[in-house]
């Protein structure tokens, strides 16, 4: 996804783990937030709330990532749309 991502011309910032992603969100500058559901020390969820309360005022458009079957947390947990299996 990373080289897909360069190769259209958007600069990508990487981070290791949901604490660290919301730091760089801090830093400023962030136009579209990639999360995993499933990461270290703070899961995709938590992570999405907190950018979310960063930026109260404006919108940031986070994509939750999974590898999991189950998507029916993260419906329940207010994000606008989850995917389905088909």
């Amino acid at each position: 996804m990373l080289t897909l991502l360069e190769m259209n011309g958007f600069e990508v910032l990487l981070a290791e783990d949901g604490h660290q992603a919301v730091a760089r969100a801090k830093e400023g500058d962030v136009e579209l937030a990639l999360v995993d559901v499933m990461m270290p020390g703070m899961d995709g969820l938590d992570c999405c709330r907190l950018l979310k309360g960063l930026f109260p005022e404006s919108f940031l458009p986070i994509v939750l990532l999974t590898a999991r079957a189950d998507t029916g947390q993260a419906a329940s947990q207010g994000c606008a749309s989850a995917p389905t299996s088909t």
